[in-house]
């Protein structure tokens, strides 16, 4: 695409922009980041109280199937 004259500022402006949205992703983004309950169990090691496997979350999809069919 570089080579053709005629997609070569529309390729640019696009590198340009991811450029940029990364950039801003990485300064202010990431620190507002939300972690769902697992996330957060596996990251801080149990230490904000929440158990997936006393919530009931988790698990294989073998599980989740058979538990729809005895529900």
């Amino acid at each position: 695409m570089l080579l053709n004259e005629t997609y070569r500022p529309a390729v640019i402006a696009i590198v340009l922009i991811y450029v940029v949205m990364l950039l801003l992703f990485a300064l202010w983004g990431r620190h507002r980041l939300v972690l769902s309950p697992e996330e957060e169990y596996a990251v801080t090691g149990g230490l904000h109280g929440y158990d997936p496997e006393k919530e009931g979350v988790g698990g294989t999809i073998e599980d989740e199937i058979l538990k729809g069919h005895t529900d």
